[in-house]
């Protein structure tokens, strides 16, 4: 046998991995489409008929026709549609119009693929629906593309007629916008056809969350029938296709219609489903089981059943996905006990993995597992989060809150439970803190929120501190004696004792007590600070460390300056050492203010602070001891 050179070896080696990346660069630039089976918008003429196609009950595929009315270029939207009426089917025979959930229904004209119903006009008298043309569909779901802008106008080829006004513009409005019958002569308001995003097992409390969070996003979250198992139908244009955001004790599952299918490639809605870019959402089958009339939008009452893929990617011209293995979720398990009835409930979900919408669905589940009980219309709730990300070590987070907290945002939604509120509030900031930091993503793995009620009210306000004295030395212990006025319990004093450090400087320094919802605002009067984090354990170590509201804060500011290095700070050291740090290029080092921070746990959430201020005094010379 010829032995072969190290030369030879090395260039047949080239020669192989040449081979195999301009066999990957081909495979990967292969149209999905032959250009035989579809037309562009450049093709397409006013009066060309065709056929749509979509589900309206079950799991069949309806045709309906289409009439093309024209084509609107762009002009500072960045792409074309195709606008088209719809002469027969359950839009015009059952008057249903233009229907929440048939976003991505296939329009055909000679048998050829032209693009996919995506906008509606709610103001036509007849059905009337922009096309996303095909080609915009695939440029958006290849790797690589680079899908601009979504909202816009645009300009008519050509003028032409509805109900008898000369049309030669349109503009497009974003999803979830209010739709006007016009704007200017000649102009017609489009807006995308907006996607029911079908809910079971969560109460009203919880799909008032969901509207506010998902409706200007273009989904419109509404009471489902609940998830099916198996549902017979497969992926075929026309076909409903769901994506489902949760799944288990709770299902959210949005719904649309398949456009398009290429082997494993599937591509529906024909407009971004919630602006998630790429992402990993399952992608399942849809069961619909009829059309709700309604004069603003009739929608498709809809079922998601067995997981047949994921979506991957979520542009402005499409939501396309593969069939085949689905993506990986957020294991979480939610358990609520109210204390005074002896009651609890457990409920078991799996929610999609994305940084912008898993704050907002486990706030949901979070509000709608709590309200299942019932609230208590006072009293305290007692919450312990534990969160698994991969590459972090578990992590813990306990809290106490009361329905006597100052109302945020989420609690105007939700009415009176300031403490539902300030609870899923904290969550978000967990996971937002997870998932949005200058430090990348963490990737979540699992989540459990247990949830404690009770009507008892355990709130107490900071009143007064005192101390024994105004004159200190160090190492010498000073007295605090904190008031604080307990609900149904009258005045409770606490006393605290504060040792001086012995290396403490003369001068001035300060105490400050905080309840632990007040914290922040003790921090800030006394000018003491956290280190800015270097890394995402760091970020998310301060964010757990957070004093808890049923806790009693106690800090001493002292008159002394440390230095903040990478996320470390550095205290007691001498001015002259912190000078040669300061002076270091690139060691990002800034003073922080020393202080020492003691916590006691109370029985009570507590809010208020107090500061008050003391004189260190020097040590005395003696002066017989001086010779002159």
């Amino acid at each position: 046998m010829r032995r072969v050179g190290p030369a030879c070896a090395v260039a047949v080696a080239t020669a192989l991995c040449l081979l195999v990346v301009r066999e990957s660069a081909a495979k990967a630039g292969r149209p999905l489409i032959a250009r035989s089976k579809m037309l562009s918008a450049d093709e397409i003429r006013p009066g060309m008929k065709g056929i749509g196609k979509s589900v309206f009950a079950g799991t069949r595929v309806e045709s309906f026709r289409v009439t093309v009315l024209g084509v609107l270029r762009r002009v500072d939207f960045g792409g074309d549609i195709i606008l088209v009426s719809i002469d027969s089917g359950p839009p015009v025979a059952k008057g249903f119009g233009i229907v929440s959930g048939m976003s991505g229904s296939p329009v055909y004209i000679g048998g050829k693929l032209i693009g996919a119903l995506a906008y509606t006009w709610p103001f036509a008298k007849r059905p009337i629906a922009g096309v996303t043309p095909i080609a915009q569909m695939l440029e958006a779901f290849q790797p690589g593309s680079s899908p601009v802008r979504r909202e816009g106008s645009l300009r008519a080829t050509q003028p032409f007629l509805i109900g008898g006004e000369r049309i030669e513009r349109a503009t497009i409005g974003p999803a979830g916008a209010a739709a006007t019958a016009s704007r200017g002569s000649g102009s017609i308001n489009l807006i995308p056809i907006t996607t029911p995003l079908l809910v079971s097992g969560m109460n009203p409390a919880a799909l008032q969350v969901l509207r506010g969070a998902f409706e200007p996003l273009g989904l419109m979250p509404v009471a489902g029938a609940g998830s099916m198992g198996h549902i017979n139908t497969r992926m075929e244009p026309g076909a409903a296709v769901g994506a489902r955001l949760v799944s288990g004790d709770f299902d959210m599952t949005a719904v649309g219609t398949v456009t398009y299918v290429s082997g494993d490639v599937v591509l529906a809605f024909g407009h971004t489903m919630s602006s998630l870019g790429s992402t990993e959402v399952p992608l399942v089958a849809a069961y619909v089981h009829g059309v709700m009339p309604s004069a603003e939008l009739s929608f498709k009452l809809a079922s998601g059943g067995q997981t047949l893929g994921r979506f991957t990617e979520d542009r402005p011209w499409c939501a396309g996905g593969r069939l085949g293995a689905p993506p990986k979720m957020v294991g979480t398990t939610i358990g609520v006990v109210d204390r005074d009835r002896s009651v609890s409930r457990d409920y078991h979900i799996r929610v999609v993995r994305n940084r912008s919408m898993t704050g907002i669905l486990m706030t949901a589940a979070m509000v709608g597992a709590m309200r299942s009980l019932g609230l208590p219309s006072e009293g305290t709730t007692r919450v312990r989060f534990s969160v698994e990300a991969e590459g972090l070590p578990r992590m813990t987070r306990r809290n106490t809150y009361a329905v006597e907290e100052e109302p945020g945002l989420l609690a105007l939604l939700l009415g009176p439970s300031a403490a539902v509120a300030s609870a899923t509030g904290e969550l978000s900031q967990i996971l937002d803190s997870l998932q949005n930091s200058d430090f990348g993503e963490a990737k979540l793995a699992r989540l459990g929120i247990a949830v404690e009620l009770s009507k008892k009210r355990r709130v107490a306000r900071l009143e007064q501190l005192a101390v024994d004295r105004h004159s200190v030395k160090p190492g010498e212990e000073v007295q605090l004696t904190a008031t604080l006025r307990v609900a149904d319990a009258g005045r409770v004093t606490r006393a605290e004792k504060v040792l001086i450090p012995p290396t403490c400087p003369p001068g001035r320094v300060q105490i400050g007590v905080a309840g632990g919802r007040s914290a922040d605002w003790l921090r800030a009067r006394l000018e003491v600070t956290e280190p800015r984090p270097e890394s995402l354990t760091q970020m998310v170590k301060q964010v757990l460390g957070r004093p808890a509201n049923d806790e009693l804060v106690v800090q001493l500011a002292l008159p002394t300056v440390g230095v903040e290095a990478r996320g470390l700070v550095l205290r007691d050291l001498p001015p002259a050492v912190t000078e040669v740090l300061r002076s270091v290029p690139g060691t990002r080092v800034r003073p922080l203010r020393d202080y020492v921070e003691r916590r006691e746990p109370m029985d009570w959430v507590v809010s208020g602070y107090g500061v008050v201020s003391l004189t260190v005094e020097g040590e005395e010379k003696d002066l017989s001891l001086i010779h002159i």
